[in-house]
């Protein structure tokens, strides 16, 4: 997971038998003018057996 900055809080849902989101918050992206973005992120995975 990318991080930098202020970051944490991950969490995870199973979906089913190898398939789950992962959320998590993370401050390491920048806006235009150069300020520090804090977003929230959530990614779907899928485990190869």
């Amino acid at each position: 997971m990318p991080s930098g900055g202020d970051n944490s809080y991950p969490g995870f849902v199973e979906l089913d038998d190898g398939r789950g989101l992962v959320s998590w918050y993370s401050s390491h992206e920048k806006d235009a003018e150069g300020k520090t973005i804090t977003a929230i992120y959530l990614a779907e995975l899928e485990i190869e057996k």
